[in-house]
């Protein structure tokens, strides 16, 4: 093959490789999410426009089962190994397939980019990404392949004659994805799979709680258009909270009418009547929670720090980073942590916790009625259709 052909290879195997990687990852992230092992949110979500964790709670997001993202993973690599044997064998059947194959991804990336676009309000960064490479891909495959479509035909109906050898090379996508799956988080997903059917029927049957006490924030839909209200307590050292929180944030960004209600229910004596010991940090973590919102209106945002670096910020340094990392008012968030208010609404939002007769962190309700398992998005999702019907 020409010098300046392989030169296009080498442009489109960078960027296939980018796709992959990027695909790949949002394909872990939305195993993580499904399965409520997301230690912290993606590393591209942006804000409430741009948040791929949104979009990877949508129902959009998989197919048959296996994410959209492993899907689309598997394929480029797919494309890498038909044009690099290719370029480097120099066999025409194989650069013309790759074309073939980048064109597929290239309608692919423009069909997903228009359900985004119709459907969804959220926008996931790393797969534009990848419909940019895509682009990239086809122009520089289109280049490797000069004789465009004009055998397309003929090299379609041969693979179902006698070149089934590229029927049999393409099954592998499907057949790769699903054993990565199962390679990769199979067992869990079996268990998970085995109990969704019976959470929403636990999740009705069991009592109903109203919560008067305003919550530390509220995140997602407003009061008016809120259909389904998520009720979280939580305690900022409670490693199952720090979760719980990345699924229950992607389910509330994936629905314009969910709300989500965070409470604090700190384990600790000093601002939870209900727990016999003192708990060092847990206060003072909740406070500045607290704090942050009724201040600055950064609670959901402090939360999540909170959550993503949990056992870093103790007592002694948590108002002087907190406040140097979302440049608020040192001085004035520490006179809320110190102010008898505080410690009231901390007191009343456990004393919710108390009276729904919650026996750990996190708990979640919706609805007024208690998840009995962690917030998984399968979970969440079928109690929401539940709900919707």
């Amino acid at each position: 093959m020409e010098a300046s052909k392989k030169n296009y290879y080498y442009v489109a195997a960078l960027f296939s490789i980018i796709a992959i990687s990027l695909l790949y990852y949002l394909a872990e992230q939305h195993w993580a999410l499904k399965l409520g092992s997301a230690a912290t949110q993606s590393a591209c979500n942006i804000n409430d426009t741009f948040n791929c964790d949104a979009v990877s709670a949508s129902r959009f997001s998989s197919l048959f089962g296996v994410p959209i993202a492993l899907w689309g993973a598997m394929s480029f690599s797919a494309w890498l190994l038909l044009a690099s044997a290719g370029v480097f064998a120099n066999i025409q059947s194989l650069v013309r397939h790759q074309y073939y194959l980048a064109i597929f991804h290239l309608e692919i990336s423009i069909l997903m980019a228009i359900i985004s676009l119709l459907f969804m309000s959220s926008y996931c960064l790393f797969c534009i990404a990848t419909y940019v490479c895509s682009i990239i891909i086809f122009f520089c495959a289109k280049k490797m392949n000069e004789e465009g479509l004009q055998h397309f035909k003929e090299d379609f109906l041969a693979i179902f004659k006698e070149k089934k050898s590229f029927l049999a090379f393409y099954a592998c996508i499907p057949l790769f994805s699903f054993m990565v799956q199962e390679i990769a988080h199979g067992d869990r997903l079996k268990q998970m799979n085995e109990i969704i059917s019976v959470v929403p029927q636990e999740w009705a049957a069991s009592r109903s709680v109203d919560f008067v006490a305003e919550p530390n924030y509220k995140l997602g839909a407003s009061d008016a258009d809120a259909k389904v209200i998520v009720v979280e307590f939580a305690d900022f050292l409670c490693p199952h909270c720090k979760f719980a929180m990345p699924s229950l944030k992607a389910f509330v960004k994936a629905h314009k009418d969910v709300q989500l209600r965070f409470y604090n229910f700190p384990l600790s004596s000093e601002c939870n009547a209900v727990i016999n010991s003192p708990g060092p940090h847990r206060c003072k973590l909740a406070k500045t929670s607290y704090c942050a919102e009724k201040e600055f209106q950064k609670g959901e945002e402090v939360t999540a720090e909170l959550f993503a670096g949990q056992g870093k910020y103790m007592s002694a340094n948590v108002v002087s980073e907190i406040s140097e990392k979302f440049q608020l008012d040192k001085d004035q968030l520490q006179s809320c942590i110190d102010s008898e208010e505080a410690q009231k609404s901390i007191l009343a939002q456990a004393a919710e916790g108390e009276r729904a007769k919650i026996k750990g962190t996190p708990s979640i309700f919706i609805n007024g009625k208690k998840l009995s398992y962690s917030p998984q998005l399968p979970f969440l999702n079928a109690i929401y259709d539940t709900i919707k019907k």
